[in-house]
């Protein structure tokens, strides 16, 4: 046998050994506790002039459960946490949001941390334009 078929011959049997390792070390989905994912939704309201509220609901059923309500300006790089609030008995959460002091866009998005049966969870991103008339 030649040098490199023996060489073709091990990377041969070296390959489905380590598919089946990582295999193996990764997991399923299952495994690691992630049985299925949380769904956030988010919407801004604007109830009365110059009072604004980000709320939404948790799915499936998060009763009590901390959020964490992260903003970001849409120039920055990385979102920040901002707030952290509780759900209700029935999942849903809400924030108030006070206006830019100058005109501009922020933009907020919710957080649902993980635990031992689900992933984090993200919300879209919703935007605050602020102008001045």
């Amino acid at each position: 046998m030649t040098a490199h078929r023996a060489r073709d011959l091990a990377a041969a049997t070296v390959l489905p050994l380590v598919a089946a390792l990582a295999v193996t070390t990764l997991g399923t989905p299952a495994d690691a506790g992630t049985t299925e994912p949380r769904t956030v939704s988010i919407t801004a309201v604007e109830p009365r002039d110059d009072v604004f509220l980000v709320k939404g609901k948790v799915r499936p059923h998060h009763p009590g459960g901390r959020v964490l309500v992260q903003r970001k300006r849409p120039q920055a790089a990385h979102w920040q946490k901002w707030r952290t609030v509780r759900t209700t008995d029935a999942s849903r959460y809400r924030r108030r949001v006070r206006q830019l002091r100058r005109p501009g866009v922020i933009c907020y998005r919710v957080k649902v941390p993980g635990d031992a049966t689900y992933a984090d969870a993200f919300s879209e991103k919703v935007c605050i334009r602020t102008y001045w008339k």
